[in-house]
């Protein structure tokens, strides 16, 4: 019995003790792996920091717009691009809002983006009624919009009725103010050169072929009025120079 009790009892002791080693070993373990991060934190701080600044850096660069291709045949719709080419935002102008909203561009390169805009029917439709189309390069940088002009031509070549055109931001940055593209308010820019009394009124709701024709005819009436002042001006010339004539005969 005694030998039974003591057997037991060592049990017991030797299940203590190798709890009691056990605890001291996570004890240890844990000692260990909350002394390792503090030690070694101060060096991942500038690493990490560094980290998160390129990253952040590299997102503000991405969504930074540089550029902007404005397309405009009514509807109008204008693509925001980064200095990376690619589109991060698009905006519709009219009948261009509902457009916008049916297109999934953002975040492709904008010779993919110009291309579904092409297709897309509701362009489809008014370029095969031979509706007037406009397609202008807008930005700062004249490397990029340059570089951008002449991929925009290629598309434009395979379209009756459309033309490019390359714009510093500065001549437009009004136009969103009025509500207008930017293409819109270049054309409006063209027709107060020939017309004074054009007002943005006018333009916002035309289609481009509207405003061609506009355009055409101003032209059109300023060329008269430079003939017919011309003219004015021949025979006013003439009339002098016989007048001239005469009172130099009558002298003698």
């Amino acid at each position: 019995m005694q030998n039974k009790l003591k057997a037991i009892l060592d049990q017991v002791t030797a299940e203590e003790e190798l709890k009691e080693k056990t605890r001291e070993f996570l004890k240890q373990k844990r000692s260990r792996a909350s002394f390792l991060p503090l030690r070694v934190l101060p060096r991942l701080i500038p690493a990490a920091a560094c980290l998160v600044l390129l990253i952040a850096s590299g997102c503000w660069l991405y969504f930074v717009p540089t550029a902007t291709i404005s397309i405009d045949i009514n509807p109008s719709l204008e693509l925001e691009l980064n200095r990376f080419d690619r589109v991060v935002g698009l905006t519709g102008y009219g009948d261009g809002e509902a457009l916008a909203q049916t297109l999934s561009v953002t975040h492709l390169d904008y010779d993919t983006a110009m291309e579904q805009i092409m297709q897309s029917q509701q362009i489809a439709d008014l370029l095969s009624q031979d509706a007037v189309m406009t397609v202008g390069v807008i930005g700062s940088d004249n490397a990029q919009t340059t570089r951008l002009l002449a991929s925009v031509e290629s598309h434009a070549a395979q379209q009756e009725n459309t033309y490019c055109y390359q714009a510093h931001q500065d001549e437009v940055e009004h136009a969103h103010e009025l509500g207008m593209s930017y293409g819109k308010y270049y054309a409006l820019l063209e027709l107060e050169a020939l017309d004074a009394d054009v007002t943005p009124e006018q333009v916002k709701d035309m289609t481009m072929g509207e405003i061609w024709e506009m355009k055409e005819h101003c032209e059109n009436h300023t060329d008269q009025s430079e003939s017919e002042q011309a003219e004015c001006e021949t025979e006013s010339q003439h009339q002098s120079h016989g007048s001239h004539s005469g009172n130099h005969n009558g002298h003698e």
